[in-house]
């Protein structure tokens, strides 16, 4: 494995080509992986104890996972983060605002 793809698997910070990344996430699951399921925090925990079980140097903490937001701050920490909910339409700025809640 490059170490650019073990550090992307273990970051979440793109290192490497998207293709790559998502080959190795697959290989290591052992099927196939949707480009939505890498925005959740389930498919990143199984990532990482896939790594840690392969590699006894990788690094596994559930606390060290970062949501979407989050890992968009690290990327962008000079730009407005704008979230959209796909469900409700709602739109907030995700770098200030909390997420609007909907219903009563």
């Amino acid at each position: 494995m490059k170490l650019a793809v073990k550090l992307t698997l273990e970051s979440g910070i793109s290192c490497c080509p998207f293709g790559d990344m998502h080959r190795e996430a697959e290989r290591l699951l052992g099927h196939p992986i949707w480009t939505h399921e890498f925005g959740m925090t389930e498919t990143w925990e199984d990532i990482l104890i896939a790594l840690a079980a392969e590699d006894e140097g990788a690094f596994y903490h559930p606390r060290r996972l970062l949501g979407p937001i989050d890992t968009l701050r690290l990327m962008a920490p000079d730009k407005p983060i704008i979230a959209i909910d796909a469900d409700t339409r709602a739109v907030w700025r995700a770098d200030r605002d909390k997420r609007p809640r909907v219903g009563p």
